[in-house]
């Protein structure tokens, strides 16, 4: 039940407009039903009212068939609606309908949209039959290719048209050879956005001054590759642009055991740090022995480290990785003094 209450400037503008309505299961299908009353009392003493009746009939997850009458204009309307993937590359909406109401006797359309991975296509077409007996009538046909040029940073990228704020997502050249999707989807076929190649892609469709998480996958991703969160979080701003990275050269992990080097027994539940001896700057990464005394350590990149333990002594291993290296290093067996 809605009760809508409103009033103008003259004293003839006063109106309320009351309107019960109900809905349910169509008997044992998978159909709905729902039926409204609108009243509407004017001030003037000229009343209306109304009968509003609707049937949704869908077929499956992405097919609907609606059916709508409306006594005040006496329109009938029945359209059917297709929806697969909605957002994401490959996503595809469309519709047909024909409505009869008593100034026309016919009108008819129907269209469709879809998503590219860089571009969206929208097509329509709409045929008004106001008389099948003088034949008039009138014909309106849409079709529209759009896409956007989107800068941020020192990143370019060709994407679908932008609406609140957009991001431009590029690969680590390690990463160059495979495919990235942007918010994938559970079964793993589909996605907002995928990157093949080197080129960047971009993001449309940002919600703006709302933080958002934007995940990603990589296919066949190498063993032992750190792609640190998986994920990047956003707030963005109206009309902002973001220039994200996926992957870096810091992708090595590494697998060692340490061992004392005058009894050769394991340095076990010890912990320590690794610091990069280079040139450029990488944060120092934590790590521990088990009771083995093995260790792992990931997101390194290719390089001279320092490996520190927290013990008495503070004992220290140097190891090298080479800039050929696999991003899976098995280091063997390190004696520490």
């Amino acid at each position: 039940m809605s009760f809508n209450y409103r009033k103008g400037e003259e004293n003839h503008d006063e109106v309320w407009i009351l309107s019960p309505g109900l809905s349910g299961n169509f008997f044992s299908t998978p159909a709905t039903w729902s039926a409204r009353v609108n009243f509407q009392h004017n001030r003037s003493g000229d009343h209306e009212w109304g009968v509003g009746l609707t049937l949704s009939w869908p077929f499956s997850q992405a097919t609907r068939t609606v059916g709508r009458y409306n006594s005040r204009e006496d329109e009938l309307r029945v359209e059917t609606t297709y929806q697969q993937h909605i957002g994401n590359t490959g996503g595809i909406s469309a519709y047909a309908g024909v409505t009869h109401n008593r100034d026309t006797d016919a009108e008819i359309d129907a269209g469709v949209n879809y998503a590219a991975n860089r571009f969206q296509v929208i097509a329509d077409h709409g045929t008004r039959l106001q008389s099948f007996s003088e034949e008039l009538r009138t014909h309106n046909t849409r079709v529209e290719l759009s896409s956007s040029l989107a800068f941020a940073g020192n990143q370019w990228a060709v994407g679908r048209p932008i609406r609140e704020a957009f991001a431009i997502v590029s690969k680590h050249p390690s990463l160059r050879e495979n495919r990235l999707a942007i918010a994938p989807t559970a079964d793993g076929d589909h996605a907002r956005v995928f990157s093949y190649g080197k080129a960047a892609v971009v993001v449309p469709d940002l919600v703006a001054y709302s933080q958002q998480l934007i995940d990603f996958d990589v296919q066949n991703l190498p063993p032992g590759y750190d792609l640190g969160d998986g994920a990047f979080w956003l707030n963005p701003g109206y009309r902002r642009g973001y220039q994200l990275k996926v992957g870096s050269d810091s992708v090595l992990t590494v697998i060692g055991k340490l061992l004392n080097s005058g009894s050769e027994t394991p340095l076990a539940l010890v912990a320590g740090v690794a610091s990069y001896l280079g040139e450029a700057p990488q944060a120092e990464v934590e790590f521990f022995t088990n009771r083995n005394g093995v260790f792992a350590l990931s997101g390194l990149r290719p390089g001279r480290y320092q490996l520190t333990l927290d013990t008495a002594e503070q004992q220290t291993v140097e190891i090298r990785l080479e800039e050929n290296s696999t991003t899976l290093i098995r280091l063997g067996e390190l004696y520490v003094d």
